[in-house]
């Protein structure tokens, strides 16, 4: 229900009190995370799939798409109906174009009619020059979801390079036409 358990809050702050670090782990970028989280206190945090990593308030690791990787990314999308939305530590990217395809994905869970009717999308920015990607948000894109796709998730893997891992989303609509595109390096 998007809320922390009173008992988990409890026992998260008894490890810390015992001396343990408690760090929260998840999928999603650092703009994603529920502010309840966020205010919680933990001792850091890894986000965006393994990208982002932080401890004590400081930045340790953060591995993002540069220009050339997220030029093949694109590629894969050039022609086709695919969606996608791009996951940055400051925000979430996407065009107009491809709100359909996600407010499709994403109804069975939430009854939504704009892809900014998810919380976790509330940094959204519909930036509709798809041309511009690439170059004006390299080095900040850390994953990149999508759904609708013209290609499986393994046609995809073998349209771009081996530092670039696709697999199947955690949504799993339309399947296996939906993904997660993140760099080889990292992992959950």
């Amino acid at each position: 229900d998007g809320k922390m358990p009173e008992s988990a809050v409890k026992g998260l702050k008894e490890a810390q009190k015992n001396g343990h670090k408690v760090f929260l782990c998840t999928g999603r970028s650092y703009n994603q995370i529920y502010p309840f989280l966020l205010d919680f206190g933990f001792d850091g945090i890894v986000g965006a799939a393994g990208a982002y990593v932080e401890y004590e308030g400081k930045e340790l690791f953060h591995s993002t798409f540069n220009e050339e990787q997220f030029k093949q990314v694109m590629r894969c999308f050039e022609g086709t109906q695919g969606a996608m939305i791009c996951q940055a530590k400051d925000i979430c990217l996407s065009a107009d174009c491809y709100e359909p395809q996600f407010v499709r994905a994403f109804s069975s869970k939430w009854d939504i009619s704009s892809i900014k009717d998810i919380d976790t999308f509330h940094a959204l920015i519909m930036d509709n020059d798809l041309s511009v990607y690439p170059e004006k948000y390299r080095n900040q894109v850390e994953c990149i979801i999508y759904c609708e796709s013209a290609y499986t998730v393994e046609e995809m893997q073998k349209m771009v390079s081996g530092d670039i891992h696709v697999e199947m989303a955690s949504y799993k609509t339309p399947e296996p036409y939906s993904g997660e595109i993140t760099l080889t390096k990292n992992s959950k």
